[in-house]
């Protein structure tokens, strides 16, 4: 498990993960010890306590990940992983009502080991052995170093969720559907708000009536549920970057995604760290894992040098945004009509 922060030290990660003893296996069967035969791993954190698009992925398909590294025939479709959380004093708390749906969805059991050892004593067991136990997880940066491994793991991960929410991984609309993503708060206090997103979807909702249904989704204030319904209904996504798109990968198959960009003055967003970047887009690893999705990108380049703009409110410059829009028209309309 990779240790992020101070107070995740060697000796705080070996105490949480390995406060339980590990033996050789028993050669005869007892009573009092439960054998669990399902995969299961251990070492399940979040930094993310709110943001569902990073618990998807800094979390849940983290996880996925490790397993499938030591699965034989990888992890598939019907695969059961069981999950031991880390205590509640180690990372953020995941919000519950995102975690009771999804959980169920993507692995077996899921606890914390206090609660699996209390369970188990009230059931008479003094010990668990596990046929597979994985310790720790991996970086989200392992996505990009196996790229046609993960892009099946990804696959998978969507139809997954999908499946569990009673919705068809190969879903394709009847309608080309724009669903424009409004980013209204930001837990890393990136608060460059796009001045005129609600008057460029009225003016979309005109132009485009011809072909195209247009909705505006603020995800913060929406069900995760009907959220992923309308998402997984939407051949074109517009997002700004950041943990407000990671959802996006659950829109039909070969739809498009156009991402709006500019510079920043946090983390990696920064012209300081990349000066000799064009587009500065923080986030492309995790859209170029999507093979069967087209990416495409509105970059605002005019505050590339000058510092005063950045983390402030800014507007879409409308005549080049929607040659970006008709050209992903283009493409949804060859693919899915």
């Amino acid at each position: 498990h990779t240790i992020k922060s101070p107070e995740h030290s060697i000796e705080s990660m070996r105490d949480a993960v390995f406060n339980f003893t590990i033996k050789q296996l028993p050669t005869e069967y007892s009573n009092s010890t439960l054998y669990i035969d399902e995969w299961t791993i251990h070492g399940m954190d979040t930094e993310h306590g709110n943001n569902i698009g990073h618990i998807l992925f800094d979390t849940y398909l983290k996880i996925y990940m490790a397993v499938d590294n030591f699965m034989p025939d990888g992890v598939g479709h019907n695969s059961t992983i069981n999950v031991i959380k880390l205590p509640r004093t180690m990372g953020a708390p995941i919000r519950e009502k995102f975690t009771t749906a999804f959980e169920r969805i993507l692995f077996g059991n899921v606890n914390f080991l206090d609660d699996v050892i209390e369970s188990n004593a009230k059931q008479g067991y003094n010990q668990v052995c596990f046929k597979n136990i994985v310790v720790g997880t991996t970086e989200k940066s392992g996505l990009f170093d196996a790229i046609h491994a993960n892009n099946r793991l990804l696959k998978t991960f969507r139809k997954r969720i999908l499946n569990g929410l009673k919705l068809d991984d190969l879903h394709k609309p009847d309608r080309i559907n724009i669903l424009m993503l409004h980013k209204t708060m930001s837990y890393w206090g990136r608060n460059e708000t796009i001045t005129n997103y609600i008057d460029i979807q009225q003016e979309m909702i005109n132009k485009y009536s011809h072909c195209c249904n247009v909705t505006l989704l603020d995800p913060s204030s929406t069900g995760v549920a009907e959220g992923i319904q309308i998402l997984h209904d939407s051949s074109i996504v517009i997002s700004p970057v950041g943990g407000i798109g990671f959802t996006n990968f659950l829109q039909p198959l070969y739809g498009v995604q156009i991402y709006l960009i500019r510079w920043g003055m946090f983390d990696n967003y920064s012209l300081e760290k990349h000066p000799e970047t064009f587009i500065p887009e923080n986030d492309h690893e995790v859209h170029n894992q999507q093979a069967l999705h087209t990416i495409l990108k509105y970059a605002d380049l005019s505050s590339k040098h000058n510092h005063s703009q950045h983390n402030k409110s800014w507007s879409i410059k409308k005549d080049a945004f929607y040659l970006v829009l008709d050209k992903a028209i283009q493409i949804v309309e060859k693919r899915f009509f």
